[in-house]
């Protein structure tokens, strides 16, 4: 934003502004005195050369008889004494006759080349009207006269045109200062005062010499208006600009306020969704043991006493141990996700394809009861935390195997591809299973959410939740591509592990 300084005009600026204007117009004046000049000089000197040219023609017209006949009759001093009239003449420099009997008289010195140079023919006509022809001449005329002549006038012209200009711009000047200048000081004086934004001060001009239109005014009564409805305006503005402030002012108050305050509850709840996790892991650990527990108890119960035990207490303990190992794959999943609720995931480099190798041999023996066609592609090194992509891609490879279909063999594509700027890799896990209906896609990442019985698929309803918050952990989350009967894709996108 530019800033305009207003200063105190005195005389001598003024006297300045006026050297200026007298200085620009009598530059102005003597550039185009000499072009002025330059024209009449030129045209001038065109006429005197034309003048010049034409005497050959008056030479011809009026002494070409006289030639012809001299030299019809050999009178060589009538022809000497018409070369010397000739010769005699203004702008004559060379005059030269030859004629066809080789006799030759030259006036002057020539041809040279500063001379412009004409030549005329003599021809006799006889009585049986054959021409014959009598010689020739030539005349060297000179321009140096009307050169001089030229030049005189150009200075002639030029100081007297310049002479003119400078008497018109002091009276220019005295016109401007009286007419504008001396009321350009009144505004400007008026402008930077220090009651700029007082109402009651208005500009007015003392122009009672002035010649213009009552009704309409001319430009300086047009910039007085001007000025006063401006500083009306702008005492307006200014008072309005002083109401935004103290407007704004609240508003930022008031924001400041509310973003203390949300900083305070989001501390608040970083605190509390550490100490749930906290509490989670604590409650879940201490319930794994009492688990362990009971699940070994109801071993020894049926190792040691299945002799005394009928079929209905059997089927009891059976449902008992079934219950129990359930209550621990619950146990087990909720310590894993407790595990991801952290303010900051610690990363590393983490080669996927070995991580994903890894995994597949750990299922192998699940992978081989599906009879299962995994397809792994090449997989890049990205920045993330080992333990939870492993947990991320163990749960969604051991949910592609879990939900197959049974009316075909099942096939699991794990690919790649990288995005437009390089910086992240997308990530994505197809299967040909039973799918997901669309009204499902976002239910089925909620905690403890589950779509079949656990008789028909079992599972504690934590594990798409847990992927979903190692993906967010990772600064993505997970788009599902499904149908029932199509299959299903899990994509997500992971950073890179760029080089710095």
């Amino acid at each position: 934003m530019s800033t305009l300084t207003l200063t105190h005009p005195d005389r001598k600026s003024t006297a300045q502004l006026g050297r200026r204007i007298v200085f620009l117009i009598v530059t102005a004046s003597a550039l185009l005195s000499v072009v002025a000049s330059a024209a009449q000089l030129y045209f001038s000197y065109q006429r005197d050369r034309d003048e010049v040219l034409e005497s050959v023609s008056v030479i011809d017209q009026s002494l070409r008889e006289g030639f012809e006949n001299a030299l019809w009759e050999f009178n060589f001093g009538l022809v000497q004494a018409l070369l010397d009239g000739i010769y005699n003449k203004t702008d004559v420099e060379f005059v030269e006759m030859e004629t066809t009997t080789g006799q030759l008289w030259t006036r002057g010195e020539g041809p040279r080349t500063d001379l412009i140079m004409e030549t005329l023919t003599f021809q006799h006509r006889d009585t049986a009207g054959e021409v014959v022809p009598l010689g020739k001449m030539t005349i060297g005329l000179s321009l140096a006269n009307a050169k001089e002549r030229v030049w005189a006038q150009f200075w002639t012209l030029l100081l007297s045109n310049m002479a003119k200009a400078a008497g018109a711009s002091l009276v220019i000047l005295m016109i401007i200062d009286h007419l504008v200048i001396r009321h350009l000081r009144t505004i400007a004086d008026y402008v930077a005062g220090s009651f700029w934004l007082d109402r009651t001060q208005v500009l007015r001009l003392d122009r009672r010499d002035a010649t213009r239109d009552d009704d309409h005014g001319d430009e300086l009564d047009h910039i007085v208006t001007a000025i006063n409805e401006a500083k009306l305006r702008s005492a307006e503005a200014y008072k309005a600009m002083q109401t935004e402030i103290e407007q704004r002012r609240f508003a930022e108050q008031s924001v400041a306020r509310k973003a203390e305050r949300l900083t305070r509850l989001n501390e608040l709840l970083v605190q509390t969704n550490r100490e749930q996790a906290d509490f989670t892991y604590a409650i879940s650990h201490d319930l794994k043991s009492p688990t362990n527990t009971v699940s070994m108890l109801l071993d020894e119960l049926v190792l040691g006493h299945a002799d005394v035990l009928d079929g209905d207490a059997t089927h009891l303990v059976e449902r008992a141990q079934k219950t129990v190992a359930r209550m621990g794959r619950l146990v087990e999943d909720v310590l894993k996700y407790s595990c991801t609720v952290e303010e900051k995931v610690a990363t590393e480099p983490v080669n996927l394809n070995l991580l994903v190798q890894d995994i597949l041999e750990d299922l192998q023996s699940d992978i081989g009861e599906a009879d299962a066609d995994i397809e792994l592609g090449e997989l890049p090194v990205v920045s993330g935390n080992a333990l939870q992509l492993r947990l991320l891609f163990q749960n969604l490879i051991c949910n592609a195997i879990k939900f197959r279909s049974p009316d075909r063999p099942l096939e699991v594509t794990i690919r790649s591809t990288g995005d437009r700027d390089g910086r992240k890799q997308r990530i994505a896990i197809s299967d040909n299973g039973i799918g997901i209906a669309p009204e499902f896609h976002e239910r089925i990442f909620g905690l403890f959410q589950r779509l079949h019985s656990y008789e028909a698929f079992p599972g504690s309803g934590l594990g798409l939740a847990l992927c979903q918050r190692i993906v967010a952990n990772h600064g993505d989350r997970i788009d599902l591509r499904s149908a029932p009967g199509e299959g299903s894709t899990f994509a997500f996108s992971l950073p890179r592990d760029l080089p710095i």
